[in-house]
């Protein structure tokens, strides 16, 4: 799987949602937070649901749930999805026919050797009824150099996009969503 470089924009919204560039701010309208943006959906369509450990504080559970939002619709559309990815918020009412895919961030953290782990759960919900997927796990090598904000920022992210792929292939394995879609 190719990824493409690291965005500025990206590695200070990472930096804001882990709490480490406390002097910037930035936010990203979806759909999800906008009801005039909402389409009906199609069989191209997949919802996404991503939520954090109530552990969380407030404002960061917000910024790590739209972080990894961000990160899962571009590392399925770098894979090959071609569907649309509707983020909705926890809480919000689904469409009844689109598949829904609930993500729920586990542990995203610096370890004490120095890599970042990555680890969430991940289920299903489709006509044919709710699949777990499993457990995804995503890993960096120990970095130097975490003191630096845009360092840990990218540490961030590669750990996320190494789950995010190993979720993606696992779909594509179990042909879970429909072929068109799919890469």
């Amino acid at each position: 799987m190719k990824v493409k470089p690291i965005r500025i924009a990206r590695l200070l919204e990472i930096s804001l949602a882990l709490g480490l560039c406390p002097l910037v701010s930035v936010h990203a309208a979806s759909p999800a937070s906008n009801p005039l943006l909402v389409q009906p959906a199609t069989e191209n369509e997949l919802q996404l649901v991503v939520a954090a450990p109530a552990s969380l504080e407030l404002i960061r559970s917000d910024n790590v749930t739209g972080v990894l939002v961000t990160l899962i619709e571009s590392v399925f559309q770098q894979s090959g999805f071609r569907g649309h990815i509707d983020p909705v918020t926890t809480g919000e009412r689904l469409e009844g026919d689109a598949p829904t895919l609930e993500v729920y961030l586990l542990d995203w953290r610096i370890t004490g050797s120095g890599s970042v782990d990555c680890t969430f759960t991940a289920t299903l919900e489709t006509a044919k009824g709710s699949t777990n997927l499993g457990v995804f796990t995503g890993a960096t090598l120990p970095m130097l150099g975490l003191h630096n904000a845009f360092n840990r920022a990218e540490a961030f992210d590669l750990a996320a996009t190494d789950a995010i792929g190993n979720l993606y292939a696992e779909l594509r394995e179990k042909n879970l969503l429909p072929a068109s879609i799919l890469y």
